[in-house]
């Protein structure tokens, strides 16, 4: 029998695995820390007695693909979505306003009495959201999201404070240098393609016991044999295939085919620069996503979360037990001892009227993500790799390969699926 060997078990890793071994093929899963789930998976707070994520993830409706891999694993029901979506926005002046996601034309009336802007900002917005659908991507290709959205009208202040918010969490890029073919793409899939496409899906709890908990109990009734704490560090290719790898503790493995779905700088490690993947993402860069997670006395959560207008970070999850601080492109930020940052997010919130007395926190943890995800710039687009290598027994997943997308779960997902059908086709070949 075929056997294969996955590296990596965040979500490229899992769907890949999971695709492969539903049509019977042996596959071993190796995960370099002691849990599988990557950026997305969960810790235990012993001292509050509940679980908090690595990252908070937004999904919406119109990641089709992940939604496919839920329904196909049973876990969908551990995820639910607001009916008519919405992104309340937080002022300085602890007002909050709504905005509506959906495309319909009374969200479209109460979204023009939707900020401090004036009349004709709003109009502007509206104007451009609706062009949208009719852009050529590939005609801004290179151009700044900056740029773009002054070019279609849209104010210092929107852009400083609305689109600033939704482009850096996206994308997970500045605005400043964000490219605007990815960032209309992303408008068109949650806006255009379908009117519930934008649509937000959270987790019930939390992802390690809505998701990973549940795909690891299904992967091995699929016979998938799961090896953590298993570091791969070493290659052997001999005439254009790899004959074996090795991981820390010296073990060496062996397999027909290799999968490695690990983040692009770990490649850059474990491979030579000769290879044309390796080139193309020597030239990918990284960005860090900031998350501040509070226990406090007497807490209940008063909304799902808010965006934080003109502020330093970007949003505010109100969990079943506690607040997480979000903040995309965190350079800065995550070099801040913890001390100081829980100062500044304590300062922050209170500029929102969110006041958080430091004798009421019982716990907090930071979660500092340096290299959380690439950049969505113009030198990404012809960056990213293809599954397929010129090695021919190895295929990469991850999000960071060519799927069209920003680093997102769906990312990860479509290049799990993508991968997991080229090496089905390819063994139908050999039949």
């Amino acid at each position: 029998m075929t056997k294969i060997v996955v590296i990596g078990g965040g979500f490229a890793g899992v769907t890949t695995a999971y695709y492969l071994a539903k049509e019977g093929l042996f596959v071993e899963l190796h995960e370099s820390s002691k849990v599988i789930g990557g950026r997305t998976k969960s810790f235990y707070n012993e001292s509050t007695l509940d679980w908090y994520d690595n990252g908070q993830h937004l999904i919406i409706k119109g990641y089709s693909n992940t939604l496919k891999f839920f329904r196909d694993t049973g876990t969908l029901n551990n995820f639910h979505s607001l009916k008519n979506p919405y992104v309340d926005f937080c002022f300085n002046d602890s007002s909050i306003k709504r905005f509506y996601l959906k495309p319909t034309l009374l969200n479209l009336l109460n979204n023009i009495k939707f900020n401090n802007s004036s009349y004709f900002e709003n109009i502007n917005l509206f104007k451009f959201l609706f062009k949208v659908k009719d852009i050529n991507e590939k005609n801004f290709r290179y151009k700044l999201c900056s740029d773009f959205l002054k070019e279609f009208n849209q104010s210092e202040n929107l852009i400083n404070n609305f689109w600033k918010i939704f482009i850096e969490s996206t994308l997970n890029t500045s605005l400043e240098e964000s490219d605007a073919s990815i960032f209309i793409t992303i408008l068109k899939k949650m806006f255009f393609e379908d009117k519930n496409n934008s649509s937000l899906i959270f987790n019930n709890s939390d992802f390690y016991n809505d998701f990973f908990f549940n795909i690891e109990k299904l992967l091995k009734a699929l016979n998938v044999c799961i090896r953590t704490n298993s570091v791969i560090n070493k290659v052997e290719i001999q005439n254009g295939k790899i004959i074996s790898i090795k991981n820390v503790n010296g073990d060496h493995i062996n397999a027909d085919i290799f999968v490695f779905a690990i983040p692009f700088w770990s490649l850059e490690k474990i491979f030579s620069e000769n290879y044309q993947f390796v080139k193309l993402i020597k030239n990918l860069e990284t960005n860090s996503i900031l998350n501040v997670h509070i226990w406090f006395k007497d807490y209940r959560p008063i909304r799902k979360f808010i965006a934080l207008w003109g502020s330093e970070f970007h949003w505010v999850f109100f969990n079943q037990r506690h607040i997480t601080v979000v903040k995309s492109v965190a350079k800065d930020l995550v070099e801040l001892k913890n001390e100081k940052l829980l100062d500044l997010v304590i300062s922050e919130l209170s500029r929102y009227d969110i006041l958080l007395e430091r004798s009421n926190i019982l716990d907090y943890k930071i979660l500092r993500e340096r290299r959380a995800t690439f950049k969505s710039n113009s030198g990404s687009i012809f960056s990213r790799p293809d599954n397929k290598t010129e090695i021919k027994n190895l295929f990469i997943a991850g999000d960071f390969t060519n799927t069209n997308l920003p680093s997102t779960i769906e990312s990860a997902v479509t290049s799990g699926m993508k991968c997991a059908k080229l090496i089905l086709e390819s063994l139908s070949q050999l039949v």
